[in-house]
């Protein structure tokens, strides 16, 4: 008779990848990844009994599906641990490659980095680590020796060799990595990257900040921020004529500046002015900016200002430990799933955009009148 195991396992690292975040881009794609990661070694665990998370549909657990799922894996199998925890990191450790290949690919097309360096940085990024403990004293018992062996190995650092490369700059969001993009006297190969002036790179941030959902990438907070203003001004004037204008004020702003900007920011004036370039008058272009506004009617400003949602269950630790039974938490993790989708429709129908939605993790972005609502 095949042995039977609880299995646990743990996908990471996550607290690095929230740190080092320094846009909402950099953060609703890091979240994303971190759940595709997840997904991909769920799908290594079908054929046995997933407990965490609980697709309703084997396509749940495909690549870029709408499910979230939460960095841990949680299931009873039959045969060897050993061979399917190897089998489920190789699944991890290729979804990680092919989105870091998507990433790269659409960077690429502004201009040259570091790519062998970058894949190398993130071809050693993820953290996979598992337990399991056999079911023949009963569910709860595995359970419990899993879930300490497996705290246990997390506890358990691994100190690799460093591999750093002499002569190059540091990221400037995690401090440790190497930039992958090549220095130069001026700051335009920086911002075609979309990064800051004088921000710095390593391949990790470049994925992230390059990475797309569906071929989307995330909403600028400048352009939540200005939901409101823009509806208001849409029930004025028209949405057409208002879109018109976000259209003339890019073309204006290109004949000034090499940066480009998200449609939202078209109706910041102030912000748009210090994209100017020094030599190129910033107060001509204020002075034109003004007068297109008048052209298309346009009074006011949008308020700077968005809210930050973010929602997390009390006590779940303690609810999971609470049930002694697999079903019992089969029945938990179909509940969480059955959450997610419905958090999402909440926070889109307040115009919001949710950054991640998984188990009972909440984090979106809202326009302020709808805050409060939401």
């Amino acid at each position: 008779m095949t042995q039977k195991y609880y299995f646990v396992c743990s996908i990471g690292p996550v607290q690095d990848f929230i740190q080092t975040a320094r846009t909402s881009q950099d953060l609703w794609f890091g979240s994303w990844l971190l759940s595709e990661l997840s997904k991909a070694a769920a799908k290594a665990l079908q054929g046995h009994e997933l407990i965490f998370p609980a697709p309703q549909e084997p396509e749940d657990l495909a690549p870029r599906s709408e499910m979230d799922v939460t960095n841990k894996v949680v299931a009873t199998i039959s045969g060897d641990p050993q061979t399917l925890g190897e089998a489920m990191e190789k699944a991890v450790k290729t979804r990680l490659m092919e989105l870091a290949k998507d990433s790269f690919n659409e960077a690429k097309r502004k201009g040259q980095f570091d790519r062998d360096l970058a894949e190398k940085q993130v071809a050693a990024l993820t953290e996979f680590y598992w337990a399991a403990a056999p079911l023949e004293k009963g569910y709860e018992h595995a359970r419990k020796r899993a879930e300490a062996l497996l705290a246990a190995r997390k506890n358990t650092r691994d100190f690799g060799q460093a591999q750093g490369v002499a002569g190059l700059p540091k990221s400037s969001l995690d401090g440790w990595r190497e930039s992958v993009l090549f220095p130069s006297k001026k700051d335009a190969p920086y911002w075609m990257f979309r990064a800051d002036k004088g921000e710095a790179l390593s391949g990790i941030d470049l994925m992230k900040r390059w990475g797309e959902r569906s071929g989307e990438t995330f909403i600028s907070t400048t352009d939540v921020a200005a939901i409101p203003f823009i509806e208001s001004l849409d029930a004025r004037i028209g949405k057409a004529k208002r879109m018109e204008f976000q259209e003339k004020a890019a073309a204006l702003l290109a004949k000034y500046s090499g940066s480009g900007e998200t449609p939202g920011t078209m109706f910041y004036v102030d912000r748009l002015a210090q994209l100017v370039e020094d030599d190129k008058r910033p107060e001509d272009f204020r002075a034109a900016y003004a007068k297109l506004r008048d052209e298309y009617d346009i009074k006011g400003e949008p308020s700077p200002y968005y809210a930050l949602l973010l929602a997390d269950g009390d006590n779940m630790g303690r609810t999971i430990d609470a049930l002694t039974q697999q079903s019992q938490h089969s029945e938990l993790s179909k509940a969480l799933s059955a959450f997610a989708p419905e958090a999402k429709k909440i926070i889109l129908a307040a115009g919001g955009v949710p950054v991640y939605v998984g188990g009972d993790d909440v984090l979106a972005l809202l326009p302020l009148e709808s805050a409060l609502t939401c």
